[in-house]
């Protein structure tokens, strides 16, 4: 007789079984998946600087409780430019008008030269004048904060990195305007046969790299800002802890708004000009007799490029020497300029040359269109003496060859339709490719030179640094600033501790001349070597000078207690030593000498810190110290202005809407911000390994149903 099995769904079972519970749990897994996974995407959406906030050019945006965008401020800029041969003095007007009926509280992030001395600010309201005071930092934003809350005007400015600042302006009555005035100092550039001074005015987006902090390891600082309503669209990671001071919005053209900026230039070379003129911008220039002033031929123009302005001496009259000082109290500071005698190129050593290109996003338009034809053109300019190897980086390096290759025919033409097929897109991983190069060929009987062109969009320029000086050993690392607002800190910094130099090439008709010049820096004589016969009291900086590329002169500023009658230079080139004398006779007498030296000692207590000499403490008591002694803006100093009278009464009943400046989108570039950390990678693989859990779950029920 043959048993047959009773099916289970026939069997009655008087205390059945919780059956359900396996799918409840599946269920579970399921719901906390897929949950996972939405809201990986929406905080995709969030943090990816592509959803980040575009908005009308020329507008501060501000956002009411409910959440509607309503654009009631405009800025307006004015430069007033004083040149004295090497010395630029900038008086920078900001002006924001609230063209709305409420009270507004405001925030706009902005460029200055890398530089900078910022060393005085003021606010005007109506016909009064209040001086800004310079505070420590935490201080100076205590004192700003309690003015808003009683009602009182006010306005701060902070230094985010050494060319990017956050002015801050709180009371903004309804249909007036507020105009804050800042004072920074600066030096122009003298190149071969002529002198050039770069204002920026908007900026590129920065990448920001790192895993996203937990608020508890977020600065209170930055939490205080994005509770404010104030950060940017980028999250603070383990790399760049600041990252939302950092990443202000970015502002279109295509609404018909406009960011305006007008300046007017006093140019006093001290020499017979032979040719002032501006790359991007069209010049009305005037000759007077104590020498040129120069405007905007159109009165205004867009916040979109940087201003470069640009003046040469008759062949004649081009300087060999300069030398400034300023007294304060018992002490002198002076800056000297001299520039190395020219000797014949020396015979072409071999070399190595490794070629850094940046193919991220930052790049997309007419930077990347600029970056390829200048590595075309770099590579054309090859020889067979040399060896080279290109390596293109977004999120990850890509190297053309495994090893550099000898500059022939058939390689140099590869390399040529290698590059011309690269495109714009991803993150900006520099690290990586920095290291990629550093690692290639080190033969010491030739020269090893890299050449990294970027636009510098990055947030981690402080560990970049740290890197280079710790991975370029005999390699030296000249930089090519590429696009309309180029990270100029990041390429003059980096070409510093590469100690090599820099260029910038900012519209595709430059390609040409820059890169010929550069590769007369490669090529050319090195002055190394050099002294300077300063008094043994005297403060130096920098302390040691660095080699120096053809047409480059030697700088020095140094605080002292007496002038000596010469000052000497000497140093040597690869065919001979040379020496140079500067008489006393010569000096001229300025002001803002001591500001531009105390600015050189920050830099310098700031690098002494990078390279792990100081401790983080000691570095910000030092730069307090020369801060607050000299009224220097710094990242631990800050300019504070506060109206004595209480403009608002109801200022605990209603709060102000607070607004948020964006910058303008640089000229030729494309809206693409940067790719940047956010929790959503996580979070997917969070989801998606709930539901493979619960897939798991109901795979082990079904075979344990049908066994």
């Amino acid at each position: 007789m043959i048993k047959k099995r009773i099916p289970r769904d026939l069997i009655f079972d008087p205390y059945p079984k919780r059956k359900p519970a396996v799918f409840r749990r599946f269920l579970v897994l399921l719901i906390v998946g897929l949950s996972t996974a939405i809201a990986a995407l929406y905080v995709k959406a969030e943090g990816d600087p592509e959803n980040a906030p575009v908005v009308d050019a020329g507008a501060l945006t501000a956002y009411a409780n409910n959440g509607l965008r309503a654009d009631v401020l405009h800025l307006n800029t004015h430069a007033d430019i004083k040149i004295n041969g090497l010395l630029v003095d900038v008086i920078y007007h900001q002006r924001f008008k609230n063209r709305s009926d409420e009270w507004v509280n405001g925030v706009y992030t902005f460029p200055l030269p890398e530089n900078a001395a910022v060393n005085d600010m003021t606010i005007r309201i109506g016909e009064r004048i209040i001086k800004g005071e310079i505070k420590e930092r935490a201080d100076a934003r205590k004192i700003f904060e309690k003015a808003v809350k009683e009602g009182r005007r006010a306005a701060l400015t902070e230094q985010q990195r050494p060319n990017l600042f956050t002015q801050r302006i709180g009371n903004i009555p309804p249909g007036e305007e507020i105009e804050v005035t800042l004072r920074f100092l600066d030096i122009a550039r003298f190149q071969r046969d002529h002198f050039s001074w770069r204002l920026p005015t908007t900026l590129t987006p920065r990448f920001v790299p790192g895993t996203p902090l937990q608020l508890a390891d977020t600065p209170v600082e930055v939490v205080n800002s994005q509770l404010s309503g104030f950060a940017g669209w980028a999250l603070a990671t383990d790399e760049v802890d600041d990252a939302p001071l950092i990443t202000p919005p970015i502002a279109t053209a295509s609404s018909g708004h406009s960011n305006p900026l007008s300046l007017t230039v006093s140019l006093q070379a001290g020499l017979e000009l032979a040719r002032i003129d501006a790359l991007y911008h069209q010049l009305d220039i005037r000759k007077e007799a104590q020498g040129h002033h120069i405007y905007l031929k159109e009165g205004q123009s867009e916040m979109d490029r940087d201003f470069v302005l640009q003046w040469s001496p008759v062949a004649s009259a081009s300087p060999t020497a300069a030398l400034f000082q300023q007294q304060l109290g018992n002490e002198k500071y002076a800056m000297l300029m001299v520039m190395p005698p020219q000797h014949p190129q020396p015979q072409a050593l071999p070399r190595d040359i490794i070629f850094i290109i940046d193919t991220s996003g930052s790049m997309q338009g007419q930077s990347i269109v600029q970056a390829k034809a200048s590595l075309q053109l770099a590579v054309s300019k090859l020889t067979l003496n040399d060896r080279f190897n290109v390596i293109a980086f977004n999120d990850r390096p890509l190297s053309m060859f495994a090893s550099p290759q000898i500059a022939d025919e058939a390689t140099t033409r590869m390399a040529k339709g290698w590059i011309a097929a690269l495109q714009a897109e991803g993150g900006t991983q520099m690290a990586p490719a920095l290291s990629a190069a550093f690692m290639q060929s080190d033969e010491p009987e030739r020269l090893q030179q890299v050449v990294f062109i970027t636009d510098g969009a990055v947030g981690n320029e402080s560990a970049l640094f740290s890197q280079i000086k710790a991975q370029a050993k005999q390699k030296r690392l000249f930089t090519v600033g590429i696009g309309s607002a180029p990270n100029s800190y990041f390429m003059t910094k980096a070409a510093e501790y590469g100690r090599g130099t820099f260029e910038y090439i900012g519209d595709v008709s430059e390609v040409n001349q820059r890169m010929n010049r550069l590769f007369d820096r490669l090529n050319g004589s090195v002055a190394k070597n050099i002294s300077i016969g300063w008094p043994q009291d005297a403060e130096l900086f920098p302390a040691n000078v660095p080699d120096l590329y053809r047409d480059e002169p030697v700088l020095s500023f140094a605080r002292l207690s007496d002038m000596p009658y010469t000052v000497s230079v000497s140093g040597e080139t690869a065919s001979k030593k040379w020496r140079r004398s500067v008489s006393s006779e010569q000096v001229t007498n300025t002001n803002g000498i001591g500001a531009r030296w105390g600015r050189k000692k920050i830099a310098h207590i700031e690098d002494l810190g990078r390279n792990g000499e100081l401790s983080e403490d000691t570095v910000k008591s030092q730069i307090i110290d020369v801060a607050l002694t000299h009224r220097l803006l710094s990242r631990f100093t800050a300019f504070v202005a506060v109206d004595t009278q209480i403009a608002r009464n109801d200022s605990a009943l209603r709060p102000p809407l607070r607004a948020v400046v964006p910058n303008m989108l640089a000229q030729g570039q494309q809206l693409a911000y940067p790719r940047t950390a956010t929790r959503a990678q996580l979070m997917l693989w969070i989801g998606a390994l709930c539901l493979l859990a619960g897939l798991g779950i109901l795979l082990v029920q079904w075979r344990h149903r049908h066994d």
